[in-house]
């Protein structure tokens, strides 16, 4: 038999036992199950407190430090945000731009009479050119409707370019509930967003400090331009200072109306050391909803604190990766319990989510619960700090390893098998 048969022959045999140890050693390292674990995704004790009695519809309360829920009245039911969508609309666009206000943007034809005529607007012209900056101004205090527009037309190309955008975003967050079709909030059944969602969105909207400065300023004022007069621009969040409702604490909000809608409120309150978002949506009066949000607030403030709890941030791992970097830092965590509860009677437990790979950066891997007792009084949300592929496995790492041992172990053998049936070669007679 020929050397070349030979290791045709011994291959035949081989490779295909190599292929199938090399399947089973990938599937081994694959097979990280999908399924959250019993005791992740366990609700906090408090998310949904009977002791508080709204007349909206549905409304939340976050803390905006962790993003968890502390009270939730059909949280996560379906209702049209309005002009709340300009949260959103903001924070894209100041994403999309980058630091760069100062470009001069034109308004279109589509901007001025795109639009409803009888909604919220600062009288933008055809052709009058305004800064991205100036533009922000409006948006988010007069709620200006041209003005989301041009915002959506530079920042997205066109207004359905830009909800493309606002959808990526709302999927980023992890938001599930929500979709979106304009960047102003005017009608559309297709435009629908969840009280938790929308305070999720002001969550990430506050780690922006242009979007803070922007949406918690009293007036402002657009200097005269090529098609208007100056216009001076006012914060119409009825519980900020220098209005009736003044809370104190609050910084800033967002309110919308539609007659689909009716009236919805995000506000952002800070004092005694808590930081919180209220949401409510769906109301009858807009003055129902900031009784509202005054009665969650004192709630809250009255019977609630900020603790701060070491955590240990470091050493985790998920789906087969170790030293994970998340989103907790610091080594602690301010959490908002009740003033009943003692510091010193809090342990927490971190819960890792079973998950398989790729997982993007943002998304929840697992949860920090806050325990008195057994109890959990506060569940907080772990996050990937960073995007994990299959390339940063160890158990990959194991397969291509074990991998290239079976194909060297192959080759050995078929080369000793060449050798041990070959034939000797004859001397030649001299």
């Amino acid at each position: 038999m020929s050397n070349k048969k030979i290791i045709s022959n011994n291959a035949c045999v081989v490779m295909p036992l190599l292929l199938r140890l090399a399947a089973i050693l990938l599937i081994a390292a694959l097979m990280v199950s999908p399924v959250i674990s019993p005791a992740f995704g366990r609700a906090a004790a408090r998310q949904t407190n009977r002791d508080v009695k709204i007349r909206a519809s549905a409304g939340v309360v976050m803390n905006a430090d962790t993003g968890e829920v502390l009270y939730s009245k059909k949280g996560q039911h379906r209702y049209y945000p309005a002009s709340c969508t300009k949260i959103l609309t903001a924070l894209v666009a100041l994403e999309t731009w980058k630091g760069d206000l100062s470009k001069v943007l034109t308004v279109s034809r589509n901007a001025v009479y795109g639009i409803d005529p009888e909604s919220s607007h600062i009288a933008l012209d055809v052709g009058e050119r305004i800064t991205r900056e100036q533009a922000l101004y409006a948006l988010l205090l007069a709620s200006a409707n041209d003005a989301a527009v041009v915002i959506a037309e530079d920042a997205g190309g066109s207004e359905k370019g830009f909800a493309k955008k606002m959808n990526a975003k709302a999927h980023s967050l992890g938001l599930t509930h929500s979709h979106f079709v304009d960047p102003h909030g005017l009608y559309n059944k297709a435009h629908y967003t969840t009280p938790q969602d929308l305070a999720a969105i002001m969550q990430a909207a506050l780690k922006n400090k242009t979007f803070v400065k922007i949406f918690s300023t009293i007036s402002y004022t657009i200097p005269k331009t090529n098609k208007s007069k100056k216009r001076v621009l006012w914060n119409n969040h009825r519980m900020i200072r220098t209005k009736y409702y003044y809370y104190p604490g609050v910084i800033g909000g967002k309110s919308g109306y539609i007659t689909k809608s009716r009236f919805n409120l995000v506000t952002v309150c800070r004092k005694k050391g808590m930081h919180l978002i209220v949401a409510v949506m769906h109301g009858s009066t807009a003055e129902d909803m900031v009784k509202d949000t005054k009665k969650l607030l004192d709630y809250y403030y009255d019977h609630y604190h900020a603790v701060t709890v070491p955590v240990q941030a470091s050493g985790i791992s998920v789906a087969g990766i170790k030293n994970v970097k998340t989103s907790l830092s610091g080594g602690s965590l301010s959490v908002i319990v009740p003033k009943s509860v003692s510091k010193d009677n809090l342990k927490t437990a971190v819960r890792i989510k079973h998950m398989r790979l790729p997982i993007e950066k943002g998304e929840t891997i697992g949860t920090i619960d806050l325990m008195e007792n057994g109890q959990v009084l506060a569940s907080t949300k772990i996050k990937s700090a960073e995007r994990l592929t299959i390339w940063d496995s160890s158990m990959f790492r194991i397969f291509l390893c074990s991998a290239g041992a079976v194909i060297i172990l192959a080759a050995l053998l078929a080369v000793t098998r060449r050798r041990k049936h070959a034939k000797p070669r004859k001397k030649k007679r001299k």
